[in-house]
C-alpha cells in the first residue's frame, strides 16, 4: 500500500523545485490539515494510482475539496506533490539522474505560478499536462522538454536521408518551458540528449512558434527566428480563436488591444494581430541533434 508522503518531504521538494516561500507555506499548511482527515490517504491513494495509470481524477478530487472545504486546484498542487516519490522511482527505473528528475519536476513550480496569476491563488490548473511528467513520460533535457508521441500528419518524405513518417509513427515530440532564452548552444544540447535517451533523431514540434507569417514579425538575427530554422516546417496554419496567447500575454484576453508590450514576442505578436486578426501554428520535423535535413 502507498504511503503519503510526510510533509517534510513535500516542503523539501517543493523549495528545490523553486517554489517562492508564501506557497511553501500555504501548501504545507493545507497538507497538514488534510493529513489529520481519516479518509484523505485513502483519496490521495486512489488520485496518485489514477495519474500514474493516465486517468482522470479531477472530478474526484473536485468534489472531494469541495466536502473538507480547499479550493479545488490547491488540492491539485498538493496531490502533484504527494505523486512525486513515484515519480522519482519511474525515472530511476529509465536510467534518468535525480538532476532530470527535479528539472522536469519544476515544471510544476512554472503552472503553480501561472494558476497563482490566472485563478484563485496558489494551485494546479494543468493537472493534465503535469501528469505526463508525474507518469515519466514527459522529460526536462537542458532548456527543452520532450516526450514520445505519434506523428501527427499524413506523412513526410525525406528521399535524401531515407526518412518516411506517417501519421501514427513514433517520434520525439518537443515543448518549450517558460525560461530563459533560447540560444543556440541550449537547444543543441537538449536535442543531444533527448536523442541519445530515446535512441531516435526524428524530433517533431506543433508550436505558434512555427507559424510561418511570424518569420515577418521577429528582427533579423532574434534566437526566436534561428530557433524556427531547428525546423522544416511542414504545415502552418490559422488560429482564430489565438488559444496560446495567454502564454505570450499572461493574460487571458481577445488579444487584439491593450496588450502588454515588454518582450520582443509580446511586441511581435500584437502587430500580427493587428495587421492579419489572428495567430496561428506550424508543425515542423527535425532530423537529428545536429538537423540533417536542411
Amino acid at each position: 500500500m502507498y504511503t503519503i508522503p510526510d510533509p517534510d518531504y513535500i516542503k523539501n521538494i517543493m523549495r528545490i523545485t523553486g517554489m517562492p516561500e508564501d506557497a511553501i507555506s500555504e501548501v504545507s499548511d493545507a497538507y497538514e490539515n488534510l493529513i489529520a482527515r481519516p479518509d484523505f490517504a485513502e483519496a490521495a491513494r486512489e488520485a496518485v494510482r489514477a495519474t500514474i495509470a493516465d486517468e482522470s481524477s479531477r472530478d474526484m478530487l473536485w468534489d472531494y475539496a469541495g466536502k473538507v472545504g480547499i479550493r479545488p486546484r490547491l488540492l491539485l498542487l498538493i496531490i502533484c506533490y504527494i505523486c512525486t516519490p513515484v515519480t522519482e522511482k519511474l525515472f530511476a527505473e529509465q536510467g534518468l539522474s535525480r538532476e532530470i528528475y527535479l528539472d522536469s519536476l519544476s515544471d510544476i513550480t512554472v503552472w503553480a505560478k501561472v494558476a497563482k496569476k490566472e485563478w484563485d491563488g496558489w494551485g494546479m490548473q494543468e493537472y493534465g499536462w503535469i501528469q505526463r511528467t508525474l507518469r515519466g513520460k514527459l522529460y526536462k533535457f537542458g532548456r527543452m522538454q520532450f516526450e514520445l508521441e505519434e506523428f501527427d500528419q499524413d506523412e513526410y518524405v525525406n528521399e535524401k536521408l531515407g526518412v518516411y513518417l506517417k501519421r501514427g509513427d513514433t517520434v520525439i515530440n518537443c515543448h518549450i518551458p517558460e525560461g530563459d532564452s533560447l540560444t543556440l548552444e541550449k537547444r543543441l544540447d537538449s536535442y543531444k540528449r533527448a536523442e541519445e535517451f530515446f535512441k531516435s533523431e526524428l524530433f517533431v514540434m506543433e508550436s505558434y512558434l512555427l507559424y510561418l507569417p511570424l518569420r515577418n514579425y521577429l528582427p533579423e538575427g532574434s534566437n526566436l527566428l534561428l530557433f524556427m530554422d531547428d525546423y522544416e516546417i511542414i504545415a502552418s496554419w490559422d488560429d482564430p480563436g489565438m488559444g496560446d496567447m495567454w502564454r505570450i500575454f499572461g493574460m487571458h484576453s481577445d488579444y487584439t488591444r491593450g496588450m502588454p508590450q515588454d518582450t520582443r514576442l509580446q511586441r511581435a505578436f500584437s502587430k500580427m494581430i493587428a495587421e492579419q486578426g489572428a495567430t496561428g501554428k506550424g508543425y515542423g520535423v527535425r532530423i537529428g541533434a545536429v538537423r540533417k535535413n536542411i
